[in-house]
């Protein structure tokens, strides 16, 4: 029989083996639950929480509404994005790109706003 402290480790890294899987499961179901040319965001990280979304064919800086900010996003357009932590025209904004066709389960701030520019 295992002793009791073989057990606890063996089950701990059994779970830090399933940890990966999890974290891409979720991923995925971000990219999959964002329609094609669609921006799309979640106000908790891993996608959970209240989500929104838009199509998002016109460049120019868009408000985050309702929820009025992210933690998860999803880019499932053909164009990189600027994800900004205050709301357009503010000055003193973070802000960190999200490239096209891509998602993050955890942003780096608040976001609050992002920029689409096909040209820029």
């Amino acid at each position: 029989m295992l002793s009791k402290l073989t057990q606890l480790v063996a089950a701990a890294l059994f779970a830090l083996a399933l940890a990966p899987a999890a974290a891409s499961a979720a991923e995925a179901e971000g990219v999959n639950d964002c329609a094609n040319n669609y921006i799309c965001w979640w106000n908790q990280d891993n996608y959970n929480g209240q989500r929104a979304d838009g199509p998002h064919g016109a460049d120019g800086c868009w408000n985050i509404l309702n929820p009025h900010y992210a933690y998860s996003m999803t880019n499932n357009t053909n164009v990189n994005i600027t994800m900004q932590s205050k709301t357009c025209g503010e000055s003193g904004q973070q802000r960190a790109e999200l490239s096209r066709q891509s998602t993050t389960s955890s942003t780096p701030f608040a976001v609050r706003s992002f920029l689409r520019c096909a040209v820029c």
